[in-house]
């Protein structure tokens, strides 16, 4: 199964629920809930140990409550911690923005993926003068996106033969699950059904557009997850974190006495917060609501198909409508009527 932190497609529910007026209220009481919380637990749990054993070492040095030769606690100065923190901030706001970058990137290319496949779709559906693509093939097109979703997704997160059970034909299915790349199998198998169908070059060229956009988008989907921001980048910013956070304690005690240990806390949370959202975007495909994407794609293709069945009965039904339209508008016998007098 994907992740249960993923996101989902909103609705105008959705949307009213979101721009409520108690919106603060609902997030913070539904925080110890949230998946970056428990993300970010153990290290801030790590922090507030740290501070707790210095300031109960710091307290018990100042009331001369521990053994002689002790040494005193160290102390480190306010201005390294404050000038240090335009860098450490700048690092973060830089990791974030870059892995929203990808998610937007990520959510584009699907998007791609589903409105190529509608639009490709919608061409075939429409009849030609001198031939017409089979209905039986437009299932390619919805496998086309749920393939690329289980490629995209981890592996055990969907069973193919399951996604693909009511769409595919068994042959099909099973030429499919042996296939490398099953997204390009796809689209190899739609590129052969649009070269063979018989349509006019004009709307074979078309056609192939299409697909051409869809291998493109699908290519940009696995360069997204193949290609992570650079690790060095990620680890310093780890590591900047991490040392920052753990200097902190040392720091405040001078300034705040025991009210170090819930200020360390909460800057902890804020500042591992914004780094573990960084982490937890960067790889989009977990978070996205892709289900949704193929479910909405899927019900549009078999939309079209019923109306274009529609289409084609009254199509069938319009040489008998314009014949009853002709009979109806067929001037009648002119009759002749005389006067009385002329009788």
């Amino acid at each position: 199964m994907p992740s249960k932190r993923a996101s989902q497609e909103f609705s105008h529910a959705d949307w009213r629920r979101h721009r409520s007026i108690y919106r603060h209220l609902h997030h913070l009481l539904t925080a110890p809930a949230s998946g970056i919380a428990k993300g970010i637990f153990r290290p801030v749990m790590c922090v507030v140990v740290l501070s707790t054993l210095i300031a109960a070492y710091s307290h018990s040095f100042a009331i001369h409550c521990l053994p002689h030769g002790l040494p005193a606690p160290p102390s480190i100065a306010m201005q390294p911690v404050q000038l240090s923190s335009f860098a450490l901030s700048l690092l973060l706001v830089f990791r974030t923005n870059v892995s929203y970058a990808r998610w937007l990137d990520a959510r584009r290319a699907f998007g791609t993926i589903s409105t190529s496949s509608q639009d490709l779709a919608r061409q075939v559906c429409v009849p030609s003068t001198t031939a017409h693509l089979p209905v039986a093939d437009l299932p390619w097109l919805i496998a086309v996106a749920k393939c690329s979703m289980v490629h995209l997704r981890d592996t055990g997160c969907h069973d193919l033969r399951t996604e693909l059970t009511n769409v595919l034909q068994p042959h099909e299915l099973d030429m499919l699950c042996q296939a490398g790349n099953k997204p390009i199998f796809c689209l190899q198998m739609i590129s052969r059904i649009i070269a063979t169908s018989g349509l006019d070059h004009v709307l074979v060229v078309h056609m192939d557009e299409r697909v051409t956009k869809l291998y493109e988008a699908f290519t940009g989907c696995e360069r997204i997850l193949n290609t992570p921001i650079p690790l060095s980048y990620t680890r310093h910013t780890a590591r900047c974190l991490l040392v920052w956070l753990a200097c902190l304690p040392f720091s405040m005690w001078g300034y705040c006495g025991w009210a170090m240990i819930p200020i360390a806390a909460l800057v902890a949370c804020v500042l591992l917060g914004i780094e573990e959202i960084g982490v937890y975007i960067e790889e989009p495909f977990s978070i996205l609501a892709l289900e949704a994407l193929c479910s909405r794609q899927q019900r549009t293709i078999d939309t079209m198909l019923t109306e274009q069945a529609f289409l084609d009965q009254l199509d069938a039904q319009e040489p008998q409508r314009q014949a009853a339209a002709s009979q109806q508008q067929q001037p009648a016998d002119p009759v002749l009527s005389y006067p009385a007098c002329m009788a």
